[in-house]
């Protein structure tokens, strides 16, 4: 019997129609170094699992772990309901572009491949999503799925925080493709409102008039505990945690 990824204390009601979902990160628990938003992905895509749905979890980081323990970290995953799936490289000699554009495009294969989700979640970080949005809005694959990018640190984020500011040249491809990504998403999700609110001038940057769906108010929930989630810095809401 396999042990479980979390301990969690409360179990979600199992949905009646289950979905399949792909959740995309470039960290998972127990991969690589893992920092807060490979331990969210993880921590959602459980969530998700335990909810009923039938989750994938696709690592477009690179498989350090050796065969052997790769594929014990398969079974504990599975032991959570979980699948887990390495992206698969496409031949680098066929690829000239920085590293974060090839995984894009690999990403995009390989769900073109699978395109049996209902839901796929990407990160904006450094765009991973970039290559599928963009097929999607042009109609060429991933009609039935609904694909959401999750907000946390951005390079338009980190700039008007303060934090962080163009060093090379590529960085502006960087910054294209996660501004582009968080413009064509279905959905879009950050972890706290000052984040939804830097998005009204950001969400119609390269949309053709009626081409998706438009930035609205973000929907709040109740309230009823407040927790930190992330590293010390201003853009993350460590200031606005505490003055709440």
């Amino acid at each position: 019997m396999t042990a479980s990824l979390f301990q969690t204390t409360n179990t979600a009601a199992v949905q009646p129609h289950p979905l399949e979902i792909c959740i995309a990160s470039p960290e998972f628990v127990g991969l690589s170094a893992c920092g807060p938003a490979g331990i969210a992905s993880t921590a959602m895509a459980q969530a998700l699992a335990a909810a009923g749905h039938k989750v994938t979890c696709l690592l477009l980081g690179a498989k350090s772990p050796s065969a052997q323990e790769w594929q014990r970290w398969v079974e504990k995953y599975k032991g959570d309901g979980l699948t887990l799936v390495a992206l698969p490289q496409i031949n680098a000699s066929e690829l000239v572009a920085p590293l974060h554009l090839i995984k894009s495009y690999e990403a995009y294969h390989w769900l073109k491949k699978n395109d049996s989700f209902d839901l796929i979640h990407f990160p904006e970080r450094q765009g991973p999503g970039y290559h599928p949005l963009t097929a999607k809005h042009h109609g060429l694959a991933f009609a039935r799925a609904t694909i959401c990018v999750g907000l946390q640190s951005m390079k338009a984020l980190l700039q008007g925080a303060g934090s962080e500011s163009m060093a090379i040249p590529a960085e502006l491809d960087t910054d294209f493709m996660e501004r582009r990504a968080v413009a064509l998403a279905d959905e879009v999700v950050g972890p706290e409102k000052t984040i939804i609110d830097f998005l009204p001038g950001r969400r119609q940057e390269g949309r053709s008039e009626g081409g998706g769906p438009k930035a609205g108010a973000p929907r709040l929930l109740a309230i009823s505990e407040l927790v930190y989630f992330g590293t010390l810095e201003a853009n993350k809401g460590a200031v606005l945690f505490c003055d709440a």
